[in-house]
C-alpha cells in the first residue's frame, strides 16, 4: 500500500470514528405527555426546537398523548424517561407512586370548573348535571373540592367528560370540568353566559405541568436528568418571552388545529400560571406537596403514605445515607459511659409521666428508640416535680433532661437540641369565665404557672401586670382554677387536653398565647460531646415517628386532615370548651371518638386494616423477632387475578363488591390472631403470628382454593382467581426487604400463569 491510499484510509477512518463519537454523545430520550401538542407543553418544545437539548447532549422526543396511554406506568416502567402530571404527588390506582419529581412549570393547576351563571358555590353543585374526566374528579384539586363538600354520584349526576364544549352550551350539563388556558377562550368567543368555580379559592392548590421520572431513572442518570431539567427550565424561559413564536411553530410544525388567537390566549394564561416574576421557573414547592398530601390523606384519596413514594429530585433525597453514625470520639465518649441519666416532668401528661416509679408517655417512646440507636441504657432518675428536676440537673445528678424549653439562664448550664414538639400556649379558666381576646385582659388578675416552667420568666418580664403563682404540679394549679382560688393556668395544649376528662365540667381553654412551648431536649454542657450525639438523634427523629408516638399516648390525634396534631389538639379544645357542660353530648363525643380511632387503621371500602396499621402491626411484629429467635412471622401478599378487567366489563361496582366480598372471605379463614389488610388497589397483605413460612404456604394454598370455589362472580358466569406470594420476617432482613421479597413472589406467580402460590423454600 504506497502512502497516498495509507493517508486516505486514515482520513476515512478518522471521519467514520468522529461521525460514532458525536452520535454517541448525543443520547436520546423520552418525554410522555399527557395531553396533546398545546402551549402548555411549550417549555420542552422551545428547549427542542431552539437547540437547548443538543447544546447539553440530548435527543428528546416528546411524545403526544394518546388514548389509553398509562402516563405513570410508562414512566415507572421505564418505557418513557420522564413523564407530565397536573399534580405535585404523583398517584396510580389510590397510591404514591414511587417516582421523583424534577421541576414543577405551573405553580398553580388550570383545572377549574365551568358553571351554569346560577351555580355560584360547591354547595350549589348538589343535585346537577356534571362532566369531567376520569382522573380529575378522583386525584384532582377538582376530587378534593368535591370530598369536601360532599358532592358524589349519589346526590348528583357525574358523567364522563366528551371535551366537546356544545354538551355545556346546549344545556345537556350544567358544569363542567375545564381549563383555564382552553375552554374560556371558546366561551368568550361564543359570548356564552357562564361561572368559575376554582378549587384554588378554597384552599385546594395543587400545582400543574410537573415533570417526572422513575426513581431508578433519576438515580441511575442523575447528571443526565440535571441536564434535561436546565434544557427545559431555559425552554421555558424562552416560550414565555416568545410567545408568538412559539404558537406559530406549534400550529406549522406540530399540527395544532387550534387558531393562532386561541393559542395566544392559552399562552397568556400559562404565562400567569408559571409566575416567573415571583418564583424561580421549574422550582417544586415542598409546601404545597405536603399540604397535597395531608389534604389527600384527609379526603381518604390515599392512605396514610406520608413516608414513601414521590421525592425530589436533589441528591440528598435519593443518595442521602440517613441511617444514624457517630463519630470516633462520640463512640469513645458513649463507650466510656456505663448508662446515661435523664430526669423528666414528672406530671405532664401525656408528654411524659412518671407513675410506679416508670417513665410514661410520649417521651418514653422517644427514650427507647433512642436506646436502640446507641445501644446504650437510659436511666429515669425519679424526681417529684419539677422545679427538683431541674436542680437535679444543675447538680449534674442527670445527664438529660427532656421536654424543657430554652431560657437564657438555663443555657448556663444546659445545651439545647432543636425542638421535639412545638405546642401553643393556653390558658386554662373556669367554665363560666369568658373567651379572652388577648392577654391584656389578664392584667391585675392571678395566674398560676408550673414553677420553673420558661413562660414564667416571659411573664414576669412582658405580662408584668399579670400576678404569677407558681405551683408544684399540673394538677395544683388546675385544682386552684377549679376552685377559683386563681383566675387561670397556663401551659401548652398538649397537656391541658389530656386532663379535660377530669376537668370537663369545670374548665375550658380560655386564649391561646402568641408564644409556642418548644419543647427540646437539654445535656450538660460540660460534656459537649453528648450535646453533639443527641443534636444527631433528634435530627434523625422524622415526623412521622413523632406522630407514632402521639398517636400511642393521645389517641385522637390519629384523626388528623391538613392541620397539624396540635393545631387539632387546640381547636377540638376550644371546640369542646364550649359543650362541656352538657353531660349527654359528651357521652356522644366519647362514643364519636372510638369511632373515629378506628376508622384511622380501617380501610373505608373493605373494613379491614388499612395500610398505616399493617405498617405499624409489622413493627410489632420484627421486635419480637428481633427479641426472641425462635418466634416466627409469616407474611402473604396476594392480588386479584385481572382485577382491571373486571372493573373495566362490569363496572367499579362489581369491582369494589369482590374487594369487599374477598375481605369478608379472608377474615372469616383466618385465626383471630392473624392480621388481614388492604395493602393498596387489589392488593391485600396478611400477617400470621407464631406461623413458619411452610405452614404459611398451606394456609395461602387454602385461600387461593376458596378463592377459585368461591361464587363471588356467579351472577358473571365468572371464576374469580388470586395470585399469591409468601415470605417469613427473620432478625436479618429489615421489613422493606421482606416485603420487596414477597412482591417479587406475587409477580412470579402472575407471570407464571396465575391462580398459585410462589414462595421459596
Amino acid at each position: 500500500m504506497n502512502k497516498k491510499i495509507f493517508y486516505i484510509v486514515i482520513l476515512i477512518f478518522s471521519f467514520i470514528s468522529t461521525l460514532f463519537a458525536n452520535t454517541n454523545s448525543v443520547e436520546k430520550i423520552s418525554v410522555q405527555l399527557n395531553w396533546k401538542y398545546q402551549f402548555e407543553f411549550a417549555g420542552f418544545i422551545a428547549a427542542k426546537e431552539k437547540g437547548f437539548y443538543e447544546k447539553v447532549g440530548l435527543d428528546v422526543d416528546l411524545r403526544e398523548y394518546k388514548t389509553n396511554v398509562d402516563v405513570v406506568y410508562e414512566v415507572l416502567n421505564q418505557k418513557a424517561n420522564y413523564g407530565i402530571s397536573n399534580s405535585n404527588i404523583i398517584l396510580d390506582k389510590g397510591s404514591i407512586s414511587p417516582a421523583v419529581l424534577l421541576a414543577t412549570y405551573l405553580q398553580k393547576s388550570p383545572l377549574i370548573l365551568v358553571t351554569k351563571p346560577n351555580i355560584k358555590n360547591p354547595l350549589d353543585l348538589v343535585g346537577k348535571n356534571i362532566m369531567g374526566a376520569k382522573d380529575e374528579l378522583k386525584y384532582s384539586s377538582l376530587a378534593l373540592l368535591f370530598e369536601h363538600f360532599n358532592i358524589n354520584s349519589s346526590n348528583s349526576n357525574i358523567i364522563s367528560h366528551t371535551f366537546n364544549i356544545d354538551d355545556f352550551v346546549n344545556g345537556k350539563v350544567d358544569v363542567m370540568s375545564a381549563f383555564k388556558s382552553n375552554q374560556i377562550y371558546e366561551l368568550d368567543k361564543r359570548k356564552i353566559a357562564y361561572n368559575i368555580i376554582d378549587p384554588a379559592d378554597y384552599g385546594f392548590i395543587v400545582s400543574g405541568i410537573n415533570l417526572y421520572s422513575s426513581i431508578n431513572e433519576a438515580k441511575d442518570n442523575y447528571d443526565r436528568t440535571a441536564r434535561f431539567i436546565e434544557a427545559s427550565n431555559r425552554g421555558w424561559k424562552y416560550a414565555i418571552e416568545n410567545q408568538e413564536e412559539i404558537v406559530d411553530l406549534l400550529k406549522q410544525k406540530y399540527g395544532v388545529l387550534k387558531s393562532k388567537e386561541a393559542l395566544l390566549f392559552e399562552a397568556n394564561v400559562v404565562k400567569q400560571l408559571v409566575m416567573s416574576d415571583f418564583i424561580p421557573i421549574g422550582k417544586v414547592s415542598s409546601d404545597f406537596t405536603q399540604r397535597l398530601l395531608k389534604q389527600l390523606i384527609y379526603a381518604k384519596t390515599i392512605e396514610n403514605e406520608a413516608n414513601v413514594g414521590t421525592l425530589v429530585f436533589d441528591k440528598d433525597s435519593l443518595f442521602g445515607d440517613k441511617k444514624f453514625t457517630l463519630t470516633k470520639k462520640e463512640k469513645e465518649y458513649l463507650d466510656s459511659k456505663e448508662s446515661l441519666k435523664l430526669c423528666v416532668a414528672p406530671s405532664q401528661v401525656p408528654i411524659e409521666y412518671i407513675k410506679d416509679s416508670e417513665l410514661q408517655g410520649v417521651t418514653k417512646d422517644i427514650i427507647e428508640l433512642f436506646e436502640q440507636k446507641l445501644n446504650k441504657v437510659i436511666n429515669l432518675v425519679p424526681t417529684k416535680s419539677w422545679s427538683e428536676s431541674i436542680e437535679f440537673f444543675k447538680n449534674r445528678e442527670c445527664d438529660i433532661i427532656s421536654s424543657i424549653s430554652p431560657n437564657d439562664e438555663r443555657k448556663l448550664y444546659m445545651d439545647f437540641t432543636k425542638p421535639v414538639l412545638s405546642l401553643p400556649l393556653v390558658l386554662a379558666t373556669r367554665i363560666d369565665k369568658p373567651f379572652i381576646q388577648n392577654s391584656s385582659f389578664l392584667n391585675g388578675k392571678e395566674i398560676a404557672i408550673l414553677k420553673g416552667h420558661f413562660f414564667a420568666e416571659h411573664i414576669k418580664l412582658n405580662l408584668k401586670q399579670i400576678k404569677l403563682v407558681e405551683v408544684l404540679s399540673i394538677q395544683d394549679g388546675l385544682d386552684l382554677v377549679a376552685k377559683g382560688v386563681v383566675y387561670g393556668y397556663v401551659d401548652n395544649s398538649l397537656v391541658l387536653a389530656a386532663i379535660q376528662k377530669e376537668y370537663a365540667n369545670s374548665l375550658k381553654f380560655a386564649l391561646k398565647f402568641d408564644m409556642q412551648d418548644d419543647l427540646c431536649l437539654a445535656t450538660r454542657n460540660d460534656e459537649p460531646l453528648l450535646g453533639e450525639i443527641f443534636n444527631k438523634l433528634v435530627d434523625d427523629l422524622d415526623e412521622s415517628k413523632k406522630q407514632e408516638f402521639l398517636n400511642n399516648w393521645t389517641p385522637i390525634v390519629k384523626q388528623v386532615g391538613w392541620l397539624s396534631s396540635k393545631e387539632i389538639v387546640v381547636i377540638s379544645f376550644f371546640i369542646f370548651s364550649i359543650i362541656m357542660g352538657q353531660f349527654v353530648y359528651h357521652r356522644k363525643v366519647s362514643k364519636l371518638n372510638e369511632k373515629l380511632k378506628r376508622l384511622s387503621i380501617t380501610d373505608k371500602l373493605t373494613n379491614i386494616y388499612n395500610r398505616f396499621e399493617l405498617d405499624k402491626i409489622m413493627e410489632q411484629e420484627k421486635n419480637k423477632i428481633d427479641r426472641n429467635s425462635s418466634y416466627h412471622t409469616a407474611i402473604i401478599m396476594l392480588d386479584i387475578d385481572y382485577f382491571k378487567s373486571i372493573n373495566d366489563t362490569y363496572g367499579h361496582l362489581v369491582g369494589d363488591m369482590v374487594l369487599v366480598s374477598i375481605a369478608k372471605l379472608l377474615k372469616s379463614s383466618l385465626r383471630n390472631t392473624d392480621t388481614i389488610g388492604r395493602w393498596g388497589g387489589e392488593e391485600f397483605l396478611i400477617i400470621l403470628p407464631f406461623t413458619t413460612k411452610e405452614s404459611a404456604v398451606i394456609v395461602a394454598q387454602n385461600l387461593r382454593d376458596k378463592i377459585a370455589k368461591s361464587d363471588i362472580l356467579k351472577e358473571h358466569d365468572r371464576v374469580l382467581t388470586a395470585s399469591f406470594g409468601v415470605e417469613s420476617m427473620s432478625a436479618d432482613k429489615t421489613i422493606n426487604d421482606v416485603l420487596i421479597a414477597v412482591d417479587e413472589l406475587l409477580y412470579r406467580a402472575k407471570n407464571s400463569g396465575r391462580n398459585r402460590v410462589e414462595c421459596d423454600l
